[in-house]
Parts: C-alpha cells; sequence; structure tokens
C-alpha cells in the first residue's frame, strides 16, 4: 500500500511558506518528523552558506537525510537541477518529500527513498551538489560514514555542503581532512559552522565492506527475557541499547499466555529484542516484521543474528513502509499483532492507527499492545476493539485486544 495524497494530509500538522532568494516554496511539515513548526536553523545556514559559494548550477542534486525535503528541493530549484535525490532513515520524511517535492514543482525531477546512509553498499560519484543537516545524535561511527558516503557519492570538482551543532565541528573538520578533500572551507556560526567540501583525485572515500556496523553501539550484551537468554546488538539512533524497556518486558510476558503456534506480526519493534524473543521461545511460530525506520531493519536484522542456532531456523518476513496499515496484506487469519505504544502519539498516528484497526475489524486477529498509559487507555476506548486482559507494571499498560 502505497501512501496516497489522503494519506499524508492525515500526518500534516502545518504548511509553512518560505522563501529563498526571490522564490516562494511552501512545505507540508509533520509532527513526526524533525522541525515541526519551523524550518530550522541549521538548514537555513547551509542554504544561506549556498548563496555565497561559486557554484551557480547543479545538474544532479543528493539530500541525506532529508527530513521534509528542504534543503534538497530549494537547492534542485535554485541550482536548475534536473534531478534530485532525498534518502531519510524514516519512511515517513521520505514520503513527505516527495510530496513537497511535487508541491513545489519538481515532480518530474525528484525520487525520495527511506534507507540508512551506507546500507546500499558503494555509492557512485554521479551527484555535483551533496547536502546534509547531519544528525548530531547519530554517533560518530555513522556521522562519519555519512561524510564518506556524501564524498563517494559527488563528482570531482562538485560541493558536499554539511551543517552540524558546533560543539561538533572540531570532530568534523578534522575527520574532513583525514578524508582528503580537495578544498574545504568552514563557516562558523553562534550554533552551527558549516561545512563545503570538494572531492578530489586523492579524497579518501573508502567504505567499509560491512556499511552496517557504523551502526553497532558497542559490543552485543545478553538479557534474559521470561526466562529465555537473548543477544542484543545496540544501534545507534535506537533505544534499548543497555537493557530491555519496560515496553519489552510486558509484552513478552503477555505473549507468553497465548495461542504458541499463532502466526506473529511486530510494528516497530526498535532494536529487535522481542522479534528475537520470540523466535527463541516460540520455535517454528512465523514472525513478520514491519517499521517505518530503516535502522529498525538494521536492528531486526543483526539482533536476529546474534541469536541463531538451528532450533529457531524460523524465516522473519520484513515490510518496510511508512505507514501501519501496509501489514494489513501479511495479516492472516489467527495472526497476533505487537504494538509498542510511545509515550505520545501524534493525532495523525492515532488516526492512522485507529484506521489499521478498522481495516482488520472482521478478521480473527488480536492486538497486544504496551506503553504508555493514556494512549493505551484511548485504544481500549476504539470501537473496533474489545479487551480481552489488561496489565499493569511501572506505570505502564498493556492490553491483549480482540478485533471486532
Amino acid at each position: 500500500m502505497s501512501w496516497s495524497r489522503k494519506d499524508i494530509a492525515g500526518r500534516i500538522h502545518q504548511t509553512l511558506p518560505f522563501r529563498f532568494r526571490r522564490t516562494e516554496y511552501c512545505f507540508a511539515l509533520s509532527q513526526d518528523l524533525f522541525s515541526s513548526h519551523e524550518i530550522d536553523l541549521g538548514s537555513r545556514l547551509l542554504l544561506q552558506e549556498l548563496q555565497n559559494c561559486a557554484k551557480d548550477t547543479a545538474r544532479a542534486v543528493y539530500d541525506i537525510g532529508c527530513g521534509t525535503g528542504v534543503l534538497g528541493i530549494v537547492a534542485a530549484r535554485d541550482f536548475n537541477a534536473d534531478r534530485l535525490v532525498m534518502e531519510d532513515r524514516s519512511a515517513l520524511a521520505a514520503a513527505f518529500s516527495g510530496f513537497n517535492a511535487e508541491q513545489n514543482g519538481l515532480a518530474g525531477v525528484a525520487e525520495s527513498f527511506c534507507r540508512a546512509v551506507g546500507a546500499d553498499g558503494h555509492p557512485s560519484a554521479v551527484f555535483d551538489l551533496v547536502l546534509s543537516n547531519v544528525p548530531a545524535k547519530a554517533g560518530q561511527p555513522v556521522r562519519t560514514l555519512l561524510l564518506q558516503h556524501a564524498l563517494a557519492s559527488c563528482i570531482k570538482g562538485g560541493l558536499c555542503a554539511f551543517v552540524l551543532v558546533k560543539s561538533l565541528a572540531t570532530e568534523t573538520e578534522a575527520e574532513l581532512r583525514r578524508l582528503n578533500v580537495a578544498e574545504l572551507r568552514v563557516v562558523p556560526h553562534a550554533g552551527h559552522t558549516v561545512f563545503l567540501a570538494s572531492p578530489g583525485d586523492r579524497v579518501n572515500t573508502a567504505l567499509s565492506r560491512n556499511a552496517s556496523s557504523a551502526y553497532h553501539r558497542g559490543r552485543p550484551v545478553s538479557h534474559t527475557i521470561e526466562s529465555t537468554p537473548v543477544r542484543q546488538q545496540g544501534i545507534w539512533g535506537l533505544g534499548e541499547f543497555e537493557t530491555p524497556s519496560f515496553q519489552t518486558l510486558m509484552l513478552a510476558k503477555m505473549l507468553r499466555s497465548l495461542d504458541a503456534t499463532a502466526p506473529l506480526v511486530f510494528w516497530n519493534p526498535g532494536s529487535g529484542l522481542l522479534p528475537a524473543w520470540a523466535r527463541r521461545t516460540f520455535g517454528g511460530r512465523p514472525l513478520t516484521v514491519g517499521a517505518d525506520d530503516a535502522l529498525c531493519m538494521i536492528a531486526v536484522s543483526e539482533t536476529l543474528l546474534q541469536n541463531r542456532s538451528r532450533r529457531t531456523r524460523v524465516p522473519v518476513s520484513t515490510l518496510l513502509s511508512s505507514s501501519i496499515r501496509t501489514l494489513r496484506s501479511s495479516i492472516q487469519e489467527g495472526s497476533i499483532i505487537v504494538l509498542s505504544i510511545d509515550a505520545s502519539l501524534s493525532s495523525g498516528a492515532r488516526s492512522e492507527l485507529d484506521r489499521f484497526g478498522e481495516d482488520l475489524s472482521g478478521m480473527s486477529v488480536s492486538m497486544v499492545v504496551a506503553g504508555n498509559s493514556a494512549e493505551v487507555s484511548r485504544i481500549e476506548r476504539q470501537r473496533w476493539a474489545s479487551v480481552h486482559s489488561r496489565s499493569r507494571s511501572r506505570g505502564l499498560r498493556g492490553l491483549v485486544l480482540r478485533i471486532r
């Protein structure tokens, strides 16, 4: 199920006008994406510095970690590009970037993808302008991978433009110089620093053969969940890198009491601990994992790898999508859907979850949810579900629901 205009409209928090060099833009923003109320300062500063560089045209533009697509869309129009590629770890961000490109007159030029940087291996140097508002919380190995990936994607004589928070400026400058860029201009601002780098003949863009290892947060650690030992590989940008969350522990306990042969369907299971535990605990039970985050898919793969054994060689189906509703085609009669509910869902995410429940009406399907008490209570009141059992622990609520 691809996202329609109606689907995206349900996740728009506000529509924001933006002016850059006499050109008017309009961007749809979401509460579930970075910079949901304004065009963030880092992006504004990067665009400002692009005005001051010598480059005046760019045939192909690449926006890494695109968010809602502001940097790529503005640069593509301003530099008269005939190709724009935008990518983000968030499938929702990729969907919004494509929508915003179309709204701003770039429908025939733009492509947007959900993927983690470096996940597709070595890129080809085909872009002459590469942009990134580099996320500070990505972790140093991931930031290094992003810089390498950007430079390797840029043609000789092209331009890579990065903006980072000021606290990472010294580290980033040292890393770019270590990569032997042909030219480097560092432009400090009050809270951010902009880097303008050009790759040359000697640029070191060697990427790790296993790029996903850059996302590893330390060594794998061992846990015991409901008497079952599970090993976990922590991933930068995801939680549960030291201990299982209380939601995971509650969900595992509730799943213990249910049909041990029913197919399990997980949505956004974070670091993959719960699918790995279920695979080891229930043996041959079919598993499906869906997510709107490419890093979640990496985490599930890595954590399952840590828990492989002859006894648990069960195939796990994976599905990367912007919307939980895409899971509908993977759900069989008797399936159990497993959800960990965030502290507070946006109104758009709530509506999407409710539509998903309504999509399943008439099927013999169960849903196991755990998380924030207020959000779980709201789900309990929906007309598409009836309560089979309830749980409480450490300020969280859990429910086993039957779909009506």
